[in-house]
């Protein structure tokens, strides 16, 4: 296994017995920043530097994309040229989004599917563009709801000065709709993020969220509560389904008979993605520290981009889905030096074995799933701060071609991927729409699922954040429990 960075100690953190303490010596390297492990890249600027040949840039763009680079790895120095390697210094498919996003600030354009095809610099200049060549730009439009939006909102006796806005669902978020101190603190989060006090109401067929202006949360309180009643109340949450004219999130908090105190957070698939659960985290301990909220992109700016955005390319193509079993296998291997070697993410190893899965047990070497994809390479700036659920379902189809070397079919794998997510502007009702199909008939019966993250745990006296565990909860819900 070719290691990723070696990081010089002066000397090993020591137990009492004398042996090497590994714990500290992990907290050591996870609290490093990316670019202060860069530093310590074991192929900091690829193969030619190794030799110590540094190819010096010449042009403008390339001075351009090595800052670039420079910003989204958190480098410290532009100790590195032409022969540098994106996929060795650290980079991955999220930097190479937020490389886009940093980009585009700058005027240039590049696909993240060329960043991941053309990971050396000199390469991926070539690629580069100014956003005035064949720049694209969505026409402004004015979005008025439907008179039904409306009169489900008069319905529910929302009273226009108890609602801000009223917005078109984006894709994703529509598909999963198909599918004291601490009440403060929530108070807060809501005010600011406020996809957390959003009602959603459906008309000829397309979701809209309404946003109330009342922040309370919706707490309840339950007292002195048994081991039986705590499960009855969990199975009754299990149960509920949210309605429209109240937020899509509630909060009982279960004061246990042993004198611990439990709060389950339950809330719609519509309001979160893994990415907007860190947010929320950060926002939350900001305001538990007193501190001033990073930048973050509305995700109301997301919505009505998504809205505008021309889809008649996005569905010009039409899938065919062959699969009718599934089939699951954990797999424990490291992945990252395979990766390095082939030129791919480990994602699309991961993709790449699962594709394989499904040819061998449906016996096609056509095969078809969905694959649930972030979302959040968007032409906005800071995609990744966006306080909103961004993720989408893409249908993916691949043809395995046993004749094509496993490291070809690879590049491959990433390339298609890529070329599908600039598609994921549509839903899957848009898809079936435009294809003349139907849900019942045509739908992936497989999904995909790539969830790097690991996650953060509580330290001291902090709040456990949006954690413990979560897990799927009847059709379209799901229960994070967490504990104080």
């Amino acid at each position: 296994m070719i290691p990723n960075a070696i990081v010089p100690l002066s000397s090993l953190p020591r137990l009492p017995s004398g042996k090497a303490n590994r714990k500290q010596l992990k907290a050591m390297v996870q609290s490093l920043t990316q670019g202060e492990l860069a530093k310590s890249s074991f192929d900091k600027i690829g193969k030619a530097q190794s030799k110590g040949a540094v190819m010096p840039l010449v042009s403008e763009t390339q001075k351009v994309l090595q800052q670039g680079w420079i910003e989204t790895l958190q480098f410290a120095d532009d100790q590195f040229g032409l022969e540098a390697d994106f996929l060795s210094l650290s980079g991955d498919s999220i930097a190479a989004i937020n490389l886009v996003s940093s980009l585009r600030r700058k005027e240039f354009k590049i696909s993240v599917r060329d960043v991941l095809k053309y990971p050396g610099l000199g390469a991926m200049a070539d690629q580069l563009k100014g956003e005035s060549d064949n720049a694209q730009e969505i026409q402004q439009q004015t979005f008025t709801p439907p008179s039904e939006a409306d009169a489900a909102i008069a319905v529910a006796g929302l009273q226009p000065a108890e609602y801000e806005y009223i917005y078109p669902c984006p894709p994703g978020q529509a598909e999963f709709l198909t599918q004291e101190q601490w009440i403060d603190l929530v108070r807060q989060l809501t005010t600011t993020n406020k996809i957390l006090r959003t009602t959603f109401t459906r008309c000829h067929g397309k979701w809209y969220g309404v946003v109330v202006r009342d922040a309370n949360p919706v707490v309840e309180i339950y007292e002195n509560v048994s081991d039986e009643q705590r499960n009855q109340i969990i199975k009754t949450l299990d149960h509920h389904r949210f309605v429209f004219g109240r937020p899509f999130i509630r909060y009982p908090i279960l004061q246990l008979s042993t004198g611990e105190t439990e709060i389950v957070t339950k809330l719609d698939h519509g309001l979160y993605d893994g990415t907007l659960l860190r947010i929320f985290a950060e926002h939350f301990e900001a305001y538990q520290h007193n501190l001033p909220l990073e930048r973050f992109t509305p995700f109301k700016a997301f919505a009505f981009h998504i809205w505008q955005i021309d889809k008649s390319r996005a569905l010009s193509s039409t899938t065919e889905p062959r699969i009718n079993s599934v089939h699951v296998q954990t797999i424990n291997l490291e992945f990252d030096a395979f990766a390095k070697t082939t030129g791919v993410t480990v994602s699309i190893i991961f993709q790449f074995i699962f594709q394989l899965r499904l040819a061998l047990r449906s016996n096609h070497r056509d095969v078809a799933f969905d694959y649930l994809y972030t979302g959040r390479n968007i032409d906005l700036p800071d995609p990744q701060t966006i306080n909103g659920t961004c993720e989408n379902l893409l249908p993916v189809r691949s043809k395995i071609d046993p004749s094509m070397p496993v490291s070809e079919f690879l590049r491959q794998t990433q390339d298609e991927f890529w070329q599908y997510t600039e598609n994921s502007t549509v839903g899957m009702d848009e898809i079936h729409e435009a294809c003349a199909t139907t849900r019942e008939g045509f739908s992936n019966k497989t999904l995909f699922l790539f969830q790097p993250f690991e996650p953060a745990t509580a330290t001291g006296k902090q709040y456990q954040k949006f954690g413990g565990h979560g897990q799927v909860r009847g059709d379209d819900a799901a229960a994070i429990r967490g504990g104080l």
